[in-house]
């Protein structure tokens, strides 16, 4: 479970916590302190589940208080999955991250470094690199245009790498412009592995998704469906539904509550497909009422 608490009043969270499901897989405990209270985060806390896969822990400095993360650090039980640290510049003490470096032990499985461009300090986007370790693993490049500068990504586009995993293109349409994205389209590739396309509506246009669907494809991976109801039209989802392909690598359903008609969820549920690989439930209180 994880529950968010009074805090989130204030826009922010207090606490987050995994139950035992996650002990076959990772996660005990996620813990936000007091700095949330200023739209920042202090510290988050993964136990020693996570030594069997990875996270210690995840530090973000003073930097919040101006809504700004300064760095996270993943300790040493990454090394045996992956991370070294994710550092957070400066940008974001105008609400826009600088960068994002992935260590070394990434390069047996896979990202190089994220870059964050000076957009991001008129909080948008400019490109994002995934350095030669996906190679073996996926992700070239994803560079995200000018339409970010109006608070839209205009296209992200993913690189030859992505052919021996998944996807070939997501593009952005000039729905976001008005700050709505109008499509995605995941390449011939995911055919292979999973997605075939994500579709989002004319309903973006007022800051709303209408539906995502995810082709046959996830038969042999999972997802079947997503749907987000009408609730967006007042900026909030209703439902997001997982089908049975699930069932053979994990989530059932999601459901998110009438909350989000105030711009709050209410919950997300992970059916049992998930005791074989982890999460159990997850569950937002009524302070998202107000946020």
């Amino acid at each position: 479970s994880i529950h968010f608490g009074s805090a989130w009043k204030q826009k922010g969270v207090r606490s987050i916590h995994f139950g035992s499901a996650w002990k076959q897989k990772g996660v005990r405990s996620i813990h936000s302190g007091s700095a949330w209270k200023q739209k920042g985060v202090r510290s988050i806390h993964f136990g020693s589940a996570w030594k069997q896969k990875g996270v210690r822990s995840i530090h973000s400095g003073s930097a919040w208080k101006q809504k700004g993360v300064r760095s996270i650090h993943s300790g040493s039980a990454w090394k045996q999955k992956g991370v070294r640290s994710i550092h957070f510049g400066s940008a974001w003490k105008q609400k826009g991250v600088r960068s994002i470096h992935l260590g070394l032990v990434w390069k047996q499985k896979g990202v190089r470094s994220i870059h964050f461009g000076l957009v991001w300090k008129q909080k948008g986007v400019r490109s994002i690199h995934f350095g030669s370790a996906w190679k073996q693993k996926g992700v070239r490049s994803i560079h995200s245009g000018s339409a970010w500068k109006q608070k839209g990504v205009r296209s992200i586009h993913s690189g030859s790498a992505w052919k021996q995993k998944g996807v070939r293109s997501i593009h952005f349409g000039s729905a976001w412009k008005q700050k709505g994205v109008r499509s995605i389209h995941l390449g011939l590739v995911w055919k292979q592995k999973g997605v075939r396309s994500i579709h989002f509506g004319l309903v973006w246009k007022q800051k709303g998704v209408r539906s995502i669907h995810f082709g046959s494809a996830w038969k042999q991976k999972g997802v079947r469906s997503i749907h987000f109801g009408s609730a967006w039209k007042q900026k909030g989802v209703r439902s997001i539904h997982f089908g049975s392909a699930w069932k053979q690598k994990g989530v059932r359903s999601i459901h998110f509550g009438l909350a989000w008609k105030q711009k709050g969820v209410r919950s997300i549920h992970f059916g049992s497909a998930w005791k074989q690989k982890g999460v159990r439930s997850i569950h937002f209180g009524s302070a998202w009422k107000q946020k």
